[in-house]
């Protein structure tokens, strides 16, 4: 499946890392991709993102943001929204642990960490649980903030939550 393409892009250094929301016919179940492209060699390279596994729908990429020279912070969410909602997380990667591989050469696993758990936050808010958490920024006093997209209220309430979750470990 090629329909889920970027979902993502940060700048570290000289090179571009990408999140691709979903697994590719070529990637390992349940596996989707990092990619990094150099600007000084004009050169791809991947990782593989380890993702959960979905009770209903499907679980995908959706945001990486840097937080520090070869480490990001990416959204992992579900498709499912309102009362079926059950997995919007930010988790931590860190590049520095391997080097990306081209296509097709044993492209390295990446390994993950949790920060934070978003949906009992998305769920305070006494409304509709909104089904794409799409966005995170970290600001230059280390507040974590996230926001969901409404698609232009198609197909949804039309509502977008962006809240400030404040310092993350």
């Amino acid at each position: 499946m090629k329909k889920y393409g970027l979902e993502g892009i940060a700048v570290d250094g000289n090179k571009l890392v990408v999140a691709f929301q979903r697994a590719w016919n070529d990637d390992p179940k349940n596996h989707a991709k990092v990619g990094i492209y150099d600007r000084s060699s004009k050169a791809w390279g991947f990782y593989h993102y380890p993702l959960e596994k979905a009770e209903n729908g499907w679980i995908g990429l959706s945001e990486i943001t840097r937080v520090a020279p070869g480490r990001f912070w990416v959204i992992e969410r579900d498709n499912q929204s309102g009362d079926t909602a059950a997995f919007k997380r930010i988790y931590e990667i860190n590049l520095n642990t391997a080097s990306p591989a081209s296509l097709g050469s044993g492209i390295p696993v990446l390994s993950k960490r949790l920060v934070h758990d978003v949906l009992p936050d998305l769920q305070a808010q006494n409304g509709w649980t909104a089904e794409k958490l799409e966005g995170l920024a970290i600001s230059t006093a280390g507040n974590a903030y996230v926001v969901t997209d409404n698609d232009g209220a198609d197909d949804s309430n039309g509502e977008t939550v962006f809240l400030n979750l404040g310092k993350l470990n």
